[in-house]
């Protein structure tokens, strides 16, 4: 072994163990320094994280926007469901409880279709 080199007996045969600077199978080659400097990263900048904070800030603040606004939409039409269902049996008291004179008038002609205050039942009569 050269340039300082350790000699070791290996099954396949000798060995150099090569000292620091040198290289090869008997430390024949010079190691050149390395003028690049390592390769390091660059810590994150207070302003960067302060930007990505913000974002999911924001971003957190329009999903829980939206999902508020969604619920109370789904509110007021579950509301005005109600209110028509409401007023649609208003309808139908009022169809019901209607005088002589007035259910005739609201029958049509002929008094084709008969109604039953007691049953609220509307029926079409084949005989006029």
């Amino acid at each position: 072994c050269q340039n300082g080199g350790t000699c070791f007996t290996h099954f396949t045969g000798p060995v150099c163990q090569c000292p620091k600077g040198f290289m090869g199978p008997s430390c024949e080659f010079t190691l050149q320094p390395s003028f690049k400097p390592a390769l390091r990263q660059a810590p994150q900048s207070s302003s960067t994280t302060l930007t990505v904070s913000c974002l999911l800030a924001v971003l957190v603040l329009v999903l829980v926007a939206g999902i508020l606004f969604l619920r109370r939409r789904r509110r007021r039409m579950e509301g005005r469901k109600q209110l028509s269902d409401i007023a649609v049996y208003n309808d139908l008291e009022t169809v019901n409880n209607m005088g002589g004179s007035e259910r005739e008038a609201f029958l049509g002609p002929n008094g084709l279709f008969k109604i039953s205050n007691s049953t609220a039942r509307l029926s079409l009569s084949l005989c006029p």
